[in-house]
C-alpha cells in the first residue's frame, strides 16, 4: 500500500495495512470487506487490480519506477505490476455479488487501475460499465 489509493486509504484508517495483509493470507486476492462502519456508515472494500505477483515475461509488465529492479523470468511481486485488465474484470463480479448479498444501494469506487497501476481510463471504462449498474460510481481521486 505504497502508492495511489492504497496509500491513501493506509494513511487514512490506520492498520488497514495488516487488516488487509491478513485478509489475503486467509482469503487470497480477491474483493473483499476490509473494514465496516466507517466514515457514516461506509464500508471499506478491497478491490484488487493486480495480481499478486507473477514471473515476468517482460519488464512492459511493471510500473514505471520498477521497471530496472526485475527482469523476465523472476518472480515479482503485485505492487511492482501495472493493473491488469482481467484481474479487474474478476473483482467487479465479485463486488457485484458482494453488493447484491450485502443489499447495498451506493458503492463509490475510483478509477481502478488507472493511478499507479497505469491502466488508461479508455481501456478501463468500457469494462466498468459492461459489469456494473447504476448503483455504482466511479470517481477520479486527486
Amino acid at each position: 500500500m505504497g502508492r495511489g489509493c492504497a496509500l491513501q486509504a493506509k494513511r487514512a484508517y490506520p492498520g488497514v495495512a495488516k487488516t488487509l495483509g491478513n485478509l489475503i493470507k486467509a482469503y487470497g486476492n480477491r474483493t473483499q470487506i476490509i473494514q465496516e462502519g466507517i466514515d457514516t456508515n461506509a464500508t471499506l472494500v478491497a478491490f484488487p487490480v493486480k495480481p499478486a505477483g507473477r514471473v515476468l515475461t517482460s519488464r512492459e509488465e511493471l510500473v514505471w519506477h520498477m521497471a530496472k529492479k526485475f527482469k523476465p523470468g523472476q518472480w515479482a511481486p503485485g505492487w511492482a505490476l501495472k493493473a491488469d485488465i482481467n484481474v479487474i474484470s474478476t473483482s467487479i463480479d465479485q463486488l457485484v455479488r458482494l453488493t447484491n448479498k450485502r443489499r447495498w444501494e451506493k458503492i463509490v469506487l475510483v478509477r481502478p487501475g488507472c493511478g499507479a497501476g497505469e491502466l488508461s481510463w479508455n481501456v478501463v471504462k468500457p469494462i466498468l460499465e459492461s459489469g456494473l449498474d447504476d448503483r455504482f460510481y466511479s470517481i477520479t481521486y486527486s
